[in-house]
C-alpha cells in the first residue's frame, strides 16, 4: 500500500509507513490495531466489499471487536471506509464473523454478536449469550438497524455455546445459514434434540450415516448447524453436519458454496491431532466435498477433507461469487494462539494481513487456488534471474515463477542484511518451507555494500555482534517448519510482499503462506535467489496498490 497516501493517521502514537518496511505492497492490512478474518465479502452495483474483524487501536486483539471496511472497484484498488458494525446491545462483547448475502433487498450482512455473562447475569446461569444478527444496506456505507434473529434458546442443547459465525445462501427460494458449533457430548437417543423454539421439520436429520443418526460420535465433536428460511428474519433448524467418529472439538468459519459442478463445505477444525504432512498448525482450515441435496440428508466425510494452505499462517478463509462468476478466496494470513508472534505488533502498532484473493476452481477432486487475474496488472520491471544469482524487488514486491523440469529447487528469500529469512526447497515430492536459519553476520565489505544500496544498518548487524539464533528467531517470528507432500513439481507461484510471502504449488493444488520479517532497520529491498536446475524461471517486480486511508 502507498505510505504516502497513509501516513498521517494517528491514534495517540506516530504511525510513519514509509520507515516500515513489514508493510505489505499489495496485501490488506489494517490502519492500525489488529486485523484477522475477512468477513461480508461481497460484490454490490460494481463495488468490491472487503469487511473484515478489527480492534482499532489495539494489535494484540484483546479489545472489542468490530468490523472495518474496505471497498473498491477493483479487488487492487481498495479504499477504507472505517468501521462498519460497532459493538451494541446485542454484541457487548464483540462483533465477531458473518456472511453477507447480495439479493433484492440489497447488502444483507449476517454476523454474530457475543455477550460474555457475568455469574447470575444470564438465564440458566450460561456464561455466554451467542447472538445472530442481520444488518443490511442498499449502497455499502449507510446501514440500517440491526435485528435479532437467533440467540441461545434457538440452539439445540446437545452443543457448547460456542455457537457464532453465520454463513447464508439463498437456493430453491429459501435462504438457508449454516453456523460454527461444537457438541458437548452425544447425541441424545432417537432425532437430535431441535431447539423448543422452532418448527418441526422432517428433513431435520444428521448429515452422516445417510441421514441416520449416529450416536459414536465423541464428547467435543465439531460440527455445523443448519438453519433454513423462508424471510431471512425467522429461522427453523434443520440439521447438523458432523463427523461421527470427531473431527475436532469446534469447527469454526463454515462456508457453503457450489463450485464447478461440486458441493463444498468449508471449516475450520480445532483440536486435530497433528502428522507429518497434514494439520501442522495449531487450528487448521480445509473444505469437504458435500454429498447429497440441503434439505435432505448430506455426507460429509473425513478421506474427502482437504487443507487450503499448509503453511504457517493461513486461517478463517471466506469466499463469495462476484458479477463475473468467479468464486473468490480471502483469508486471514494469521494464526490464533500460535506458539510464534508478529513483530509488528510490537513495533509498529499493527498486526494482520489478508491474503491475496484466490480464484477456485476444481480439477481431479481438488480445489485450486490462483491469485486472482487482477494481480497481473502489479508486474512492472521484469527481471531475468540466473540460476543461483539473486534478483532484488526495490520496494519489497514481485513474483517469482518456475516452471516444469527435472531435479530440486531451491528458494531463498529475504532482505539485503537477511538473505536467507525463508528457505523453500522442493525435494524428492515434498516442499519443505523453513524458517529456521535465515539470518548471518556481515562482513565488513558486506556490510559496506548493503550500506551503499540503502541500508541503515543496526548496531548488531556488524561482524561478531549478533547472536544468530536470536537474530534468526526474530526474523522468523518462531516460524521453523512446514512441509507439503506435492508429488512431481511441475510449477511454482511464489508471490513475495514486504512481511508475507505466498506460494502456489502446482496450479495451486497446493498453497503454502507464511509471515516473515526481515532485519527492520534494512531497506524494504527483498533478495530472492532460485536455484531450479533445467527449469524455465521467469519474475517480476510489483508496483504497489493504492489504498488510500481517511485523514
Amino acid at each position: 500500500m502507498k505510505a504516502k497516501q497513509i501516513e498521517c493517521i494517528d491514534r495517540g502514537k506516530s504511525m510513519n509507513y514509509f520507515l516500515d518496511s513489514w508493510r505489505p505492497g499489495f496485501h490488506l492490512s489494517p490502519p492500525d490495531g489488529w486485523m484477522s478474518d475477512p468477513v461480508g465479502l461481497c460484490q454490490m452495483n460494481g463495488i468490491y466489499h472487503i469487511f473484515f474483524l478489527y480492534t482499532p487501536g489495539d494489535p494484540t486483539g484483546r479489545s472489542t471487536k468490530v468490523w472495518g471496511h474496505f471497498q473498491g472497484r477493483s479487488l487492487t484498488e481498495m479504499k477504507y471506509e472505517g468501521i462498519a458494525i460497532a459493538a451494541g446491545e446485542h454484541e457487548r462483547d464483540g462483533v465477531y464473523p458473518g456472511s453477507a448475502l447480495v439479493d433484492e433487498h440489497g447488502m444483507n450482512l449476517f454476523y454474530s454478536g457475543i455477550i460474555r455473562c457475568a455469574p447470575g447475569e444470564c438465564p440458566d446461569d450460561e456464561n455466554r449469550i451467542s447472538n445472530q444478527l442481520l444488518i443490511c444496506s442498499e449502497d455499502g456505507r449507510d446501514f440500517s438497524r440491526k435485528t435479532l434473529l437467533l440467540s441461545n434458546p434457538d440452539y439445540p442443547d446437545n452443543l457448547t455455546l460456542m455457537i457464532r459465525d453465520p454463513n447464508v445462501w439463498k437456493e430453491n427460494d429459501r435462504y438457508n445459514m449454516v453456523l460454527a458449533a461444537g457438541m458437548k457430548d452425544s447425541p441424545p437417543d432417537g432425532d437430535a434434540a431441535a431447539p423448543s423454539s422452532a418448527s418441526s421439520i422432517d428433513e431435520a436429520e444428521s448429515c452422516t450415516d445417510g441421514g441416520k443418526k449416529s450416536h459414536r460420535n465423541r464428547p467435543g465433536n465439531g460440527c455445523a448447524l443448519v438453519y433454513t428460511s423462508k424471510d431471512r428474519i425467522h429461522w427453523d433448524y434443520l440439521k447438523e453436519y458432523y463427523i461421527p467418529e470427531g473431527f475436532g472439538y469446534q469447527w469454526e468459519c463454515p462456508d457453503y458454496f457450489h463450485l464447478d459442478g461440486k458441493t463444498v463445505l468449508s471449516v475450520c477444525p480445532q483440536g486435530l491431532d497433528q502428522e507429518d504432512y497434514h494439520f501442522q498448525n495449531h487450528y487448521s482450515a480445509g473444505y469437504f466435498f458435500v454429498e447429497g441435496e440441503t434439505r435432505g440428508g448430506q455426507l460429509v466425510r473425513r478421506e474427502s477433507f482437504h487443507e487450503w494452505d499448509q503453511g504457517f499462517d493461513f486461517y478463517a478463509p471466506q469466499t463469495f461469487e462476484d458479477a463475473a462468476g468467479r468464486r473468490i478466496l480471502l483469508a486471514w494470513a494469521g494464526m490464533p494462539d500460535a506458539s510464534y508472534t508478529n513483530l509488528t505488533a510490537d513495533k509498529e502498532g499493527w498486526q494482520g494481513i489478508l491474503t491475496v484473493p484466490r480464484q477456485l476452481s476444481v480439477r481431479n477432486g481438488r480445489i485450486l487456488q490462483r491469485p486472482v487475474d487482477e494481480i497481473l496488472a502489479l508486474r512492472q520491471t521484469r527481471l531475468a534471474p540466473m540460476n543461483g544469482e539473486p534478483v532484488s524487488y526495490e520496494n519489497g514486491t514481485g513474483e517469482l515463477m518456475i516452471g516444469d523440469g527435472d531435479g530440486s529447487v531451491r528458494v531463498r528469500i529475504g532482505s539485503l542484511l537477511q538473505p536467507n529469512v525463508v528457505t523453500l526447497q522442493y525435494e524428492e515430492g515434498v516442499v519443505t518451507l523453513s524458517l529456521e536459519s535465515g539470518v548471518r553476520r556481515l562482513s565488513a565489505r558486506a556490510a559496506a555494500a548493503a550500506q551503499a544500496e540503502g541500508a541503515v544498518l543496526a548496531a548488531d548487524s556488524l561482524v561478531g555482534r549478533e547472536d544468530i539464533a536470536e537474530a534468526a528467531a526474530r526474523a522468523s517470528g518462531g516460524r521453523k517448519l512446514r512441509r507439503a507432500k506435492v508429488g512431481a513439481l511441475r510449477n511454482l507461484r511464489i508471490l513475495v510482499d514486504s512481511s508475507i510471502i505466498e506460494i502456489f504449488i502446482n496450479d495451486g493444488e497446493h498453497v503454502m503462506t507464511t509471515r516473515y520479517y526481515p532485519n527492520h532497520k534494512d531497506s524494504k529491498v527483498r533478495m530472492v535467489n532460485a536455484e531450479y536446475g533445467l527449469r524455465s524461471c521467469q519474475s517480476w517486480e510489483y508496483r504497489e496498490m493504492d489504498v488510500p486511508f481517511p485523514v
